[in-house]
């Protein structure tokens, strides 16, 4: 492997390693009772998260251009699934019960999609793209492939990092 390589290897694994943190941060929000306060702390994560990605790959960022992309890939590749995220998010304002089904929901919802917009976008930028050269409805089928693979993408890249001695 060149050197070059070595540089790409390491800025993925450095980028994925953003994505898998913003990823448990994205299902802790979804535990936020209040409902759509939740869809708005999940939004700010995943551009916490392609801001972080942006600025190691060099790419400029917009939050505006951002958050269009990111509700066209969203809305466009998963359009059940996003449906299921908002009403997980309604369902909360149900007394009591509301709560615990939300709870049981969201999180799980969040973190995968949060994981799979940071994939997309991980591997846009390994391709030399940009936000301006981003076309959601290109990359609608690997959204959905990272959504059901979410899981089992991060625990195979855990236990394939070196413990600590």
């Amino acid at each position: 492997m060149d050197e070059q390589e070595v540089a790409t290897t390491d800025k993925q694994a450095a980028a994925l390693k953003i994505v898998n943190q913003h990823m448990a941060v994205a299902a802790g929000v979804g535990f936020i009772p209040i409902p759509i306060i939740d869809i708005v702390a999940l939004t700010g994560v995943q551009l916490n998260m392609l801001h972080s990605v942006s600025k190691l790959y060099d790419v400029p960022f917009s939050a505006n251009l951002v958050k269009s992309l990111v509700s066209s890939l969203v809305g466009g590749a998963l359009p059940a699934k996003a449906a299921w995220g908002a009403t997980g998010s309604l369902v909360k304002s149900i007394p009591i019960v509301g709560t615990y089904l939300g709870w049981a929901t969201m999180p799980a919802l969040s973190g995968a999609v949060t994981y799979a917009v940071g994939r997309v976008f991980v591997e846009h930028f390994e391709s030399g793209g940009s936000f301006l050269t981003f076309r959601p409805s290109a990359v609608r089928e690997q959204m959905a492939e990272h959504m059901d693979t979410a899981s089992s993408d991060t625990a195979a890249a855990d236990s394939a990092e070196p413990a600590a001695s």
